[in-house]
């Protein structure tokens, strides 16, 4: 087989189509599709197309269109976009989309929305715009905001706006944010939010910021703060520090301390205890507390001891007692000891000595033996 592929002329073509005919054997016909994407003759085309609809195998027919796409000249693509319309399997009406993507010209274009916009087949109609994804013009770009505005299943149109995300410049940030601020469909707003987060600059963040100033809905705007905390930087972290401190919706500021647990890690303590000491919600509070007790560091025990002596609040330090158990570390096991040999309140001292069993390691179950016997001090 590869001796008439070297050979290369139009006898050995015919030799290596008629072996192709008469195989019963799925490896070799895979290798004569291989050998037939080298040869360079008008009969290939139309041979390669019929194996990608008609052979009985899905990879041999998946290998011939990508053939096909490799071949990249006009018939290479007719032949792609036949398949695409025929009634071959999903699969490989996908690989055919697919390829036209990796054959490069715009003029496949107009193909590839009208695939996105009108195929009956959501799974089609997505690749489709993923295809378009995989061409970066500007072209390619303004077709991807059209299915995002006319494509008739919202998947597709989530697809697109994903895609859109992914281009990371001005435009896509624009394009996201009209639809998060003005889009009739919930998931969609939500959607484009989520995916402004992907767009790492100032147009990005500008975009967010809009959204949280505007009156769209508060699913939309969690999925900005979220988007927030992904994009990293100080500017980030002052954002949703201040938006937690100063919010008066309690779910906004909980989001919002939650995305800066992604966006800085819970191992620095010192802006959740400026939220714990500044905000204007108990529940967001509690939320900045869970926080540093999950970060379970040295610094976190300090902070949450320094703010068990602060807090006059009984329920807001029993947040402080809990925290300090889910913190799992030793060294919260003395200042809890200590809670429940001292606190005035009863509650906070029943919640020490489950924070103690919380941490479930021997220094606590010593000290809540210690408990246990009434010892009043350690000596």
């Amino acid at each position: 087989l590869y001796a008439l592929q070297n050979v290369g002329d139009e006898k050995a073509l015919t030799a290596i189509m008629n072996l192709y005919d008469h195989s019963k054997s799925e490896k070799l016909r895979g290798k004569i599709v291989y050998v037939l994407g080298n040869f360079d003759s008008p009969k290939v085309v139309p041979k390669l197309a019929e194996i990608a609809i008609k052979d009985p195998n899905n990879s041999v027919r998946k290998n011939a269109v990508y053939a096909l796409g490799n071949a990249k000249s006009s018939d290479a693509t007719s032949s792609l976009e036949l398949i695409v319309k025929s009634q071959a399997e999903i699969e490989v009406r996908k690989t055919a989309l697919y390829s036209l993507a990796n054959v490069g010209s715009e003029d496949i274009i107009p193909f590839l929305v009208e695939v996105a916009k009108l195929e009956q087949s959501e799974e089609l109609a997505k690749a489709a715009t993923y295809s378009l994804g995989n061409m970066n013009s500007e072209k390619s770009s303004q077709a991807l905001q059209t299915i995002l505005k006319e494509a008739k299943f919202l998947e597709v149109r989530k697809s697109a706006l994903h895609t859109i995300g992914n281009r990371q410049d001005a435009t896509a940030a624009a394009a996201l944010r009209s639809v998060a601020l003005s889009d009739p469909d919930a998931e969609l707003r939500r959607t484009a939010a989520y995916a402004l987060g992907n767009i790492h600059d100032k147009v990005g963040m500008d975009a967010l910021k809009d959204i949280l100033r505007s009156d769209v809905d508060g699913r939309t705007k969690e999925a900005a703060i979220h988007s927030i905390g992904n994009s990293g930087g100080t500017g980030a972290r002052d954002l949703l520090m201040n938006m937690a401190i100063a919010e008066t919706n309690e779910q906004l500021g909980k989001t919002a301390v939650y995305a800066l647990g992604n966006l800085s890690g819970r191992d620095d303590p010192v802006v959740f205890l400026e939220i714990v000491r500044k905000a204007k919600l108990p529940e967001v509070r509690k939320a900045a507390l869970n926080q540093i007790g999950n970060g379970g560091g040295s610094a976190s025990v300090k902070a949450l001891g320094e703010l068990l002596k602060e807090i006059t609040e009984p329920e807001l330090r029993v947040s402080v007692v809990y925290a300090l158990g889910n913190s799992r570390s030793d060294e919260a096991v003395e200042i809890l000891l200590q809670t429940v040999r001292k606190d005035e309140n009863k509650k906070v001292r029943t919640s020490a000595v489950n924070a103690l069993s919380n941490i479930g390691s021997a220094k606590s179950q010593e000290a809540l033996l210690k408990i246990l016997e009434g010892k009043p001090s350690d000596k």
